[in-house]
Parts: C-alpha cells; sequence; structure tokens
C-alpha cells in the first residue's frame, strides 16, 4: 500500500538527512519560508521535514510530545516513540491541522475519550504495532472526518459483535486488519460503515467468513488465512453480497474448488494464488460468475493444480491471466486443447515455468485463440527451439518473454512479423551467435528492449555485426540476468571482443570450403605418396591373396618348352657365390639347368630382350638378394620383370639373400619381397649349409628330375 511505501522512504530520507544537513545551519522557527523541495530539521531539531510531511520518529530515546512544527505540516510519522498512552487533546495542540498521522510501533494501551477532538480535519490514522485491544479504540470511532484506519499487527481477535454499531465514521472508506488474530470474520458488522469501501484482513488466521446481507465494498483482501472454501457470494433470495466488489483478494488460503454458481456482477478483479486447486473445470471463471472480470490469478498451487478442463476460463471479458509458477505440464492429456477457449479480449497470458514449449505442436493448439495478446510470458517453460511461424499468431504482441529456456538458434525473421513488438526478453538460454539477418532493419528500430544477457556467446567473426549493435546501442540492451560474456574467450565480454578485419573477410562456409578442399588434396596426394612407396607390398599381398592353388602353374610346367630349369638373377659380383656353391649342387648334384646371363645370354642381342627371353623359357626364377645386387640398376630391372612374370604365371619367387642388407639400403620392391617372401638366408656356418640345401631342395622339388637321387 502506498502509506508503507511513503513511510519507507521517509525513514531512509531521515537517516540521509542525519549525516548530511546540520541543525546548526537551518531555522526551525515556525514561519520557516525555505523551498521545501528537500529534507530539513524542524519541530526543536527533533523532526526532519519534506515539503508537507514531518517525521519525528525516535527509535533511540522516543518523545512523549509533539514538538511545535512549520506552518503546512499536514502529514506527522510519530513512530517508535515508546508512547504509551494519549490521555489528552492537548497532545495534537502543536499539529491541529494535520489530515494523516501514523503512530505506528509506539507502546500504546490507552487512548482517551476524545484524544482527537482537535484533529477536526483527520483523514488517516495509522495505529498499527501497538498492543491495542477493542475498548482502547473506541475513541477512533467517534473521528468522523476519518476515511483510512490502519490496525495492522495490534494482536487483536476476533472482532466484537455491534462493535461498529454507534460509529461516527460516515466518511471511513478503508480499514486495515492486517497481521492480527481475528479468526472468524461477520462481515455484517461492517453494515454500519456506510461509506466503508476497502476492507483489508489478510494474514490474520481467519478460518470462518460469514455474511448474510449485503456490502457495499470495492475492495476485499483476505490473503494468507486458513479459508478452506470460496466466500458465500449470493444471499438465499439470488442476489449479490457484493453487489459493488471489484476486487477480491483470496491468495493463500487453502481453497481446492470454486461453486458452480456466483454472484459477483461487479467483480474486476480476482486473486486466488498460492491456494490447492488441483483442476480448473469447465466454465469455472465464465462469464456468466464473473460478467465483468478482466485480472484473474492462479499462480504457484504448488504443483496441486494439474487439471485444466476445455473452456475453464470462457470469459471473453478477461484482459490478463496469470498461470506461472505451477509446474503444469500442458503436453499431457490432462490439460485440454480449448482450455482457452473464448478469450477474445486477453492481452496478457503469463505461463513461466511450466512445461510449456513453444515448438510443439501443442502450443498452436493452445494459443490458437488469443491473436489480441499483448503480451506474453514463456519463461522457464523448456522451450528448446521456435520456428519462423511460431509466433505469428499474435500480431499484436508487444513484450515477448522467452528467458531462462535452452534456446539455441533464432531463426532468421522469426519476430519480424510482430509489427508491435516493443519488449523481447531471452536470456539465459543457449544462443551463440546473433546473425544480421536474425532481426530485420525494421524489426530492430521497433524494439525499445532487448534483453540477450548470459548466453554463452561464440566470438568469431561471425559475432562481429552484433557486437557492433550492441555497442552501438547499449541503452537498448537490458542486463538483466548478467552480461554479455564470450563462451569461447574466458573473462572477456562481447562489446570488448576484437578481432582482425582481414581475418573476416572469408565467410565461414567460404573458409570451411577451402579447408577441405585443401585437406582432401593433402589427403590425395598422402595416399598417392604412400601407394606408390608401397605398392609392390600391395601388389604381392593381394598376389598372396587371391592367387590360384598352382593349378595355372602346372598346366604351364605341363605344356610349356623350356630351355632352363631356373633363371638366376644375380649381380656380377656374386659370380663367384654361384660357381663355386649354387652350380655345383644344382646343375652338378640335382641336374638342373640354370640361365645366367654371363654364360647363356645371346651375344649381340638387346640386354632386355636377353632378360625377357630367358625369364619366360625358365621353369623358375630365383632371386640373388645382396648388397651389390641393390646397387645394381640391371638387377632392380630383372626383380620388376621378374615379379611381374610370377604374378602373371600363378609362380612363386626362390629368394636366396647373400648378405644382411640394411633396410634403409633396400628398395621398395625388394623390401615389399622379404615381408611377404619367405626366403632363404644363406650362412657359412656347417649346419647352416646343409640347411640351406635342405630348404632349396624343397623349393625346387617340383622341377627335378624324376631318376635324381
Amino acid at each position: 500500500m502506498y502509506w508503507i511505501a511513503f513511510h519507507s522512504a521517509v525513514v531512509l530520507s531521515v537517516v540521509f538527512t542525519r549525516s548530511a544537513v546540520q541543525p546548526g545551519h537551518i531555522s526551525h522557527d515556525k514561519t520557516i519560508t525555505k523551498a521545501k523541495s528537500s529534507l530539513y530539521v524542524c519541530g526543536e531539531n527533533l523532526c526532519r521535514c519534506y515539503k508537507r510531511k514531518a517525521n519525528c520518529s525516535q527509535p533511540s530515546h522516543g518523545l512523549h510530545y509533539i514538538p511545535e512544527l512549520p506552518n503546512g505540516i499536514q502529514n506527522l510519522i510519530f513512530t517508535h516513540n515508546k508512547l504509551k498512552s494519549i490521555s489528552l487533546d492537548s497532545f495534537f495542540s502543536n499539529v491541529t491541522r494535520i489530515t494523516e498521522v501514523d503512530l505506528s510501533y509506539n507502546k500504546l494501551t490507552q487512548i482517551r475519550p476524545g484524544a482527537f477532538r482537535n484533529l477536526t480535519l483527520l483523514t488517516r490514522l495509522t495505529l498499527s504495532g501497538n498492543p491495542l485491544n477493542y475498548s482502547q479504540l473506541h475513541p477512533v470511532l467517534s473521528v468522523s472526518s476519518l476515511r483510512s484506519l490502519q490496525l495492522e499487527e495490534c494482536r487483536l481477535g476476533t472482532i466484537p459483535r455491534h462493535f461498529f454499531d454507534d460509529a461516527d465514521l460516515p466518511r471511513l472508506a478503508n480499514i486495515t486488519f492486517n497481521k492480527n488474530l481475528i479468526d472468524v470474520v461477520d462481515l455484517d458488522l461492517f453494515a454500519p460503515l456506510k461509506g466503508l469501501k476497502s476492507l483489508y484482513l489478510p494474514r490474520c488466521q481467519i478460518s470462518h467468513l460469514y455474511s448474510s446481507r449485503a456490502i457495499q465494498l470495492d475492495v476485499l483482501v483476505l490473503g494468507f488465512n486458513a479459508l478452506f472454501s470460496f466466500p458465500k457470494t449470493c444471499s438465499s433470495n439470488g442476489t449479490s453480497l457484493f453487489p459493488s466488489l471489484r476486487k477480491l483478494d483470496l491468495d493463500g488460503n487453502l481453497i481446492n474448488f470454486l461453486p458452480t454458481h456466483m454472484c459477483l456482477p461487479q467483480l474486476q478483479l480476482l486473486g486466488l494464488n498460492y491456494n490447492r486447486f488441483e483442476s480448473l473445470k469447465t466454465n469455472a471463471f465464465s462469464y456468466r460468475n464473473f460478467p465483468r472480470l478482466e485480472i484473474l490469478y492462479l499462480t504457484q498451487m504448488n504443483s496441486f493444480l494439474r487439471y485444466i478442463q476445455i473452456r475453464a476460463f470462457n470469459n471473453p471479458r478477461l484482459r490478463s491471466l496469470y498461470l506461472s509458477l505451477n509446474n503444469i505440464n500442458f503436453l499431457t492429456n490432462d490439460v485440454q486443447e480449448d482450455c482457452f477457449a473464448n478469450l477474445t479480449r486477453l492481452r496478457r497470458l503469463e505461463l513461466s515455468h511450466n512445461k510449456f514449449p513453444a515448438e510443439n505442436q501443442k502450443f498452436e493448439k493452445l494459443t490458437g485463440h488469443l491473436s489480441n495478446l499483448e503480451n506474453l510470458y514463456l519463461e522457464g517453460t523448456q522451450t528448446g527451439g521456435i520456428s519462423p511461424v511460431t509466433f505469428n499468431r499474435f500480431p499484436k504482441l508487444e513484450r515477448l518473454y522467452l528467458n531462462r529456456n535452452s534456446i539455441s538458434v533464432i531463426p532468421d525473421g522469426v519476430f519480424d512479423n510482430l509489427t508491435r513488438l516493443k519488449h523481447l526478453d531471452l536470456g539465459i538460454n543457449q544462443i551463440s551467435l546473433i546473425n544480421p539477418s536474425t532481426f530485420s532493419g525494421a524489426t530492430r528500430n521497433r524494439l525499445k528492449h532487448v534483453d540477450l544477457s548470459h548466453n554463452p556467446f561464440l566470438c568469431s567473426c561471425d559475432l562481429v555485426w552484433f557486437q557492433h549493435w550492441l555497442v552501438s546501442n547499449k541503452s537498448l540492451f537490458d542486463h538483466t540476468w548478467g552480461s554479455y560474456n564470450c563462451s569461447n574467450i574466458p573473462d572477456l565480454q562481447v562489446e570488448d571482443f576484437h578481432v582482425v578485419a582481414q581475418a573476416c573477410l572469408l565467410s565461414f562456409d567460404v573458409s570451411m570450403m577451402i579447408i577441405v578442399v585443401i585437406s582432401l588434396v593433402l589427403l590425395t596426394l598422402a595416399v598417392i605418396v604412400v601407394v606408390f612407396r608401397y605398392r609392390w607390398h600391395f601388389r604381392l599381398v593381394l598376389y598372396e591373396a587371391f592367387r590360384g592353388h598352382g593349378d595355372a602353374r602346372r598346366r604351364r610346367l605341363q605344356t610349356g618348352h623350356f630351355d632352363y630349369d631356373i633363371f638366376v638373377s644375380h649381380d656380377s659380383d656374386d659370380l663367384p657365390w654361384v660357381r663355386r656353391h649354387l652350380m655345383p649342387e644344382l646343375e652338378d648334384r640335382l641336374g638342373l639347368r640354370l640361365c645366367l646371363h654371363q654364360r647363356d645370354f645371346t651375344l649381340g642381342r638387346n640386354i632386355v630382350d636377353n632378360i625377357a627371353d630367358c625369364v619366360e623359357r625358365s621353369k623358375k626364377v630365383m632371386m640373388l638378394f645382396s648388397a651389390s645386387f641393390v646397387q645394381s640398376q640391371w638387377c632392380q630391372f630383372e626383380l620388376s620383370l621378374c615379379l611381374t612374370h610370377v604374378m602373371d604365371f600363378d609362380d612363386a619367387l626362390i629368394i636366396v639373400c647373400l648378405d644382411d642388407v640394411p633396410s634403409r639400403d633396400l628398395t621398395a620392391a625388394m623390401m615389399a619381397v622379404l615381408k611377404t617372401t619367405t626366403y632363404i638366408q644363406w650362412m657359412d656356418d656347417r649346419d647352416a649349409v646343409t640347411s640351406f640345401w635342405g630348404r632349396l631342395r624343397v623349393a625346387v622339388s617340383e622341377i627335378l628330375p624324376h631318376n635324381n637321387p
């Protein structure tokens, strides 16, 4: 209430003034003519004045009289003075012209009759926080000029019957009983107060409320009591018990159902927050029961509210509907798709902190009737994404709240059709990028407040445009939920992010395309190099994997015409070993005919032809690997030709290693042969020589003469 706000403001102002104003510099004469635009010391240096208000609160030691105050003071705050009684009408002799007096939080236990006799202009009296009883309040009932009476936290019990019967309060329009111990209220007690319009009874532990005749109240506040049922509103003959009631506050009670029939013809605002409704049935707030209802509060039901039936509201007069903080799952069948039907004039809908994701198909069905919405609150509704057409059905939308969700992408132009949108809140989402096309120029010009704070922005070239917009329109962007920080650069705000202009010349897509093409080219080159380097490895592995079981070789040996049994490929430096060891064993002992280029090549013939012809005319091919073989170009040529030959005829090479050739000196072809073919190693040791000739005999066994020993 406004008097509480004023009281707090004055107290704060007094504290500030005591430290900023020196009493000796300001006169406290009754005829002060100083400008009343600021606080000043008054009332014998015991009070602080501001315009027509005087604050004489003394929480430290207390005042027991009202000091002489400047002319024109109309509002007196005299709280926390430990005042126990007002015994004489002379107590107010220095302020007979005041219209408002606040005596809160003293220790008043006695008010003598006639104490307010001289306050003929008094309209507002506050006695809150004093341990009074009803008999001590009788002097107040004779202040005929009184319009507002505040009796908060006075430990008052149930109001006695006939308490107001003899009251001389023709102008009293407002009574506040906040935080008392009233328990039971009979509204008929207030019937003698013909001018009463507002009755405040919150936090009074009221469990029962009675009324048998009409009372002309405009405002009735019964919040945070212990009421289990909605107040009776219809008399026995069907007329309204509250024919003028415009505001009814029943927040924080234990109500869990609504009567099927109510008589509240003028009710415009109904507060039912913090109650225990489990379901809202069809026509619960219909036009028939609430023909003038415009504002309805149904928030914070502590998960009680689960079911909302079809046309539960069904009231074309309703303009504001509050359903936040109920944890309602709007996606289940417990909430009917047409529960908002016939809300044709609804301007404000608050659904925050329920499960109501805007990307779900049911969102469109639930809100399809609400084309006149101007304010839509979807904070914390588990919305993960929005489509370009999600909000197209709300052409009159001015305020949209989508904060505290999981939105990561804002589709281009999603807000462009909202031609009246002024306030947009997307704070605390998962948005990392804002594109130039996200908001059109017209949309950016319309917006007055945008909140994108506390999102994980990815500071890169793609965010430079948004950074410029943010820096050049600081008054446009709100910071309700925190800062605009770079998620990929710790402790850096978006507005401080800097990137070299040349680095942003290429778009992200083009840059990625270039990177991909270069990567493919490098990968291709690498594959080519590897394939070329290990070409013989691959060929021999494939050959071993797919060659037959010797059928082609046997047919060749049976039908072919051969001049030699074995073609021996060797370097000339290895000829002594051939003559000393190989020829005696294979030719003399085993009877095989060897082809040696020093002995058997045709003189005068091209050496390449000689090699190819001799290989073709030989049953098998033997390669003598040695250090000299590695260095010979002709030997390498013979190796390549022989490898091709054996692959063509499904044959196998006989490989003899005469030396331990270092791997670094081996050619790719030799390396491949040694890794894929079993070879025979020559060693001069006696046992090794015996093993060598035994293995060689097995390798040539299929071409040995049958009469060989």
